[in-house]
């Protein structure tokens, strides 16, 4: 259906694309309203609609509906969270400040405090069956369970800060922490070895097998094994951002985020780094997947982002053919619930922007804002987080602008 604009519209058009917008939501993070502006240190989810974070004044909030709402479970002025880790929908742990350690069991309605054998800030804590997890922390604090987080037990042996834990199995650990210092474990963390490393703070630390892990911290640091840990090659990740917290999304990508909003993402395995686009300056210190293509990122001032398409938007071509001319197509389906494609061809090569705004004018998403070859080209445009109403886009390649309306309906 052709788009027939009157002379009112075409008015109103001039005057929205005319005006300086500066709020804007990215096509591949969204900004979700955490109800809280006290920093957030840490999340994890455990499917693409619960999760947990927490942060500063002793603050645990909750959603199960994938962000739509979060709700606080729980809060302690006294306290900072730095770690949460959710078992399963009903059993949490979370742990912070002077070994501060904390357990639910009823999905956060009530909190117990655990009898930690540490008094140091915890600062990571994994499980890797709901039995037997451990712990992680300040001068090189280790504690394990095997019953559920009942009772811990203190292996002292690391002399360094631990900033990061993560194990594969039972048996099988890594830390990274101060110093660029790293550990590993071959037998559930009674025993721990000296592995190579950098000479930065490393501040998370993944790994995909028994081979292959990525490390990454201060100044953008990022070192990546093949051999379990015993040699180490720095990576560039082109930025210089402290890099706070790590995710793998699948076998070999990955998502890590940071200091001025920066998110990068890798598809080897921390290999190589690519940019993505949160529209936020605000440090970034955790960062959780659910899935390959739901994740979430906190920080400070209480911001939560969310993506639902991995974090970037992919601009497929489609066919081989060069178009004659410019086109923007209407959007289909329309009306529209929640996703619907956007096709557009290219006649020549340039700089190519394809934005959505609302009613009222305000940017709601960058789809495209990159240099394109002449081409037939489709872009999802994902709006799960927005109200029901009208839309506009509008395409700006070479000087040629097109706009074009769609309405979604909830």
């Amino acid at each position: 259906m052709k788009l027939i604009l009157n002379s009112t519209s075409k008015l109103f058009l001039i005057f929205l694309f005319s005006f300086y917008f500066v709020c804007e939501a990215n096509a591949g993070w969204f900004q979700q309203q955490s109800g809280t502006v006290s920093g957030l240190f840490t999340v994890h989810f455990i499917n693409a609609n619960t999760g947990m974070s927490a942060g500063e004044q002793g603050k645990v909030i909750k959603t199960t509906n994938g962000g739509a709402n979060w709700t606080t479970c729980y809060t302690n002025s006294s306290y900072y969270f730095y770690t949460v880790y959710m078992v399963n929908e009903f059993v949490a742990f979370a742990g912070g400040v002077s070994g501060f350690f904390i357990k639910t069991t009823n999905g956060g309605t009530t909190w117990s405090v655990m009898s930690n054998p540490s008094t140091n800030t915890i600062r990571s804590v994994v499980f890797v069956n709901p039995s037997t997890g451990y712990a992680a922390g300040m001068s090189g604090a280790f504690i394990k369970t095997t019953n559920q987080g009942v009772n811990w037990v203190s292996y002292p042996e690391i002399v360094f800060t631990i900033n990061s834990l993560y194990f594969l199995d039972a048996n099988t650990g890594y830390t990274c922490g101060s110093g660029g210092i790293m550990y590993r474990t071959i037998n559930g963390g009674t025993n721990w070895s000296q592995i190579n490393g950098g000479g930065f703070d490393f501040n998370s630390i993944k790994f995909i097998d028994n081979s292959t892990g990525v490390v990454v911290g201060n100044a953008g640091s990022c070192y990546t094994t093949g051999d379990g840990g015993t040699s180490w090659i720095q990576q560039s990740t082109g930025i210089d951002n402290t890099i706070y917290s790590l995710s793998f999304v699948s076998l070999s990508k990955a998502v890590a985020v940071g200091g001025g909003g920066k998110i990068i993402s890798s598809t080897n395995a921390g290999i190589t780094w690519s940019q993505q686009s949160s529209n936020v300056t605000n440090i970034l210190y955790g960062v959780s997947f659910a899935n390959e293509l739901t994740g979430y990122a906190v920080g400070e001032g209480g911001i939560i982002l969310k993506t639902t398409n991995g974090g970037s938007t992919t601009v497929r071509p489609m066919g081989t053919q060069v178009p004659e001319r410019f086109k923007l197509s209407q959007n289909y389906p329309n009306p529209f619930n929640p996703s619907t494609v956007i096709n557009f061809q290219i006649a020549v090569s340039g700089n190519v922007n394809l934005k959505v705004f609302d009613i009222t004018g305000r940017k709601i998403a960058t789809l495209v804002k990159e240099r394109l070859s002449p081409g037939n080209y489709e872009v999802t445009f994902d709006a799960s987080l927005l109200p029901s109403g009208v839309y506009f886009y509008h395409l700006d390649a070479n000087g040629y602008k097109e706009t074009r309306m769609m309405t979604l309906v909830k």
